[in-house]
């Protein structure tokens, strides 16, 4: 027999049942030179009966001895086996305790944040549609009001997804240039970093400035084609990836690349969760149309670990990226209606400014014709 799978296969038993094996067998190992010792010293005592003399071998002697040393021997070790069943029986309740605490921390930090953000939403919504209503919003008020909420959205999210994963996750939103998809033509669809988390690097920032007028084409970006081109390889609406560079290299084998538009994008992170900021048209428009959306753009979360995004969280972790971009879909969403409301009202503002100014020119040139008209009467 394989001694080797034996060894394999008891070293995968826990190990409290192997104390309990390990007792059986030093209870086998002390009954059977027991029972032995007792047997023998019933047949001496039945042969002294019989003849009058008892006959004490040596190899009796020896038998008894060495059934008493195991004994003791046996009794010691089952006394340390006991104090080390005991030691280990208070690190894995100490290691449950700790693993319940950690539970009750996630916990924890996954409903405030989540309170904290459906709270903010619930506030800011409500205040763009008031002011909206008694038309005081401006273009930069809305602007910096929309900003701040996805910021402190952003941070929630990244301090649930950090907490869970035990490493530092940052996110951002990206908006799409000219509205949504459906407005722009893939090939020149563009996107532009409209906030970030406030654990973001400076330097990532300072490349958002760079890039903000013009943003950064879709199309140079394997993340955000893999959820919008017609050519992807499934209908993931998602992208996740744990490990940016083993994906590359993967890409590589069968002649492709991970095309991403920030340079040295390895410097800032290592593994992406994106998902589109987006509604289903049916919902907002009359269509019936089933797998048409309305995307106005991206939230991404990413990370430097290679073991923070693991294969097994996929869907957990996505599904909660994806709840914080569909409450951030109604804010975009009223955002760009206000944002055009106010941009038009303010040129229409401007064209009654002009046509007012207009008037008054006209009516002061009308002024002074009919002064001049007198004032050649009176000469006359």
């Amino acid at each position: 027999m394989n001694t080797g799978k034996i060894d394999i296969f008891y070293k995968k038993i826990p190990e409290s049942i192997r104390g309990l094996i390990e007792i059986a067998a030093n209870l086998v190992a002390i009954v059977l030179p027991l029972f032995s010792g007792i047997c023998y010293i019933i047949d001496i005592v039945v042969s002294k009966e019989e003849n009058g003399t008892a006959n004490i071998p040596i190899n009796g002697i020896v038998l008894v001895v060495i059934t008493i040393i195991v004994l003791i021997a046996l009794c010691i070790r089952y006394k340390n086996h006991k104090v080390k069943f005991i030691e280990n029986l208070e690190k894995y309740e100490n290691r449950l305790e700790q693993q319940r605490q950690e539970f009750e921390k996630q916990k924890s930090i996954v409903c405030v944040n989540n309170y904290k953000f459906m709270h903010d939403y619930r506030n800011e919504i409500n205040w763009m549609e008031f002011n909206a209503k008694e038309g005081k919003l401006s273009e930069e008020t809305l602007h910096h009001t929309v900003e701040n909420f996805l910021e402190k959205s952003l941070d929630n999210l990244t301090g649930i997804l950090s907490n869970l994963t035990g490493e530092t996750v940052c996110g951002c939103v990206k908006l799409i240039i000219g509205g949504n998809f459906n407005n722009v033509k893939i090939e020149d669809a563009s996107v532009r970093t409209f906030a970030r988390s406030s654990n973001t690097d400076c330097k990532r920032r300072s490349n958002d400035v760079k890039s903000d007028k013009k943003g950064v084409p879709i199309r140079g970006n394997t993340d955000f084609m893999s959820i919008l081109s017609d050519d992807r390889n499934s209908n993931d609406s998602y992208f996740y990836k744990g490990n940016l560079l083993e994906f590359n290299n993967e890409m590589k084998k069968i002649g492709k690349s991970y095309e991403n538009t920030t340079l040295n994008w390895e410097e800032y992170y290592k593994g992406t969760i994106v998902v589109p900021i987006r509604i289903a048209k049916k919902r907002i428009s009359n269509t019936h149309s089933i797998n048409s959306y309305c995307i106005l753009g991206f939230l991404c979360v990413d990370t430097l670990s290679l073991t923070a995004f693991i294969a097994e969280q996929e869907e957990n972790y996505t599904y909660i990226v994806k709840s914080y971009a569909a409450t951030m879909f109604n804010m975009l969403y009223k955002y760009q209606l206000y944002l055009d409301g106010v941009t038009q009202s303010h040129s229409d503002n401007s064209k009654d400014q002009c046509n007012d100014e207009k008037s008054v020119s006209q009516q002061n040139y009308s002024n002074k014709g009919e002064k001049r008209k007198r004032t050649r009467r009176e000469r006359n």
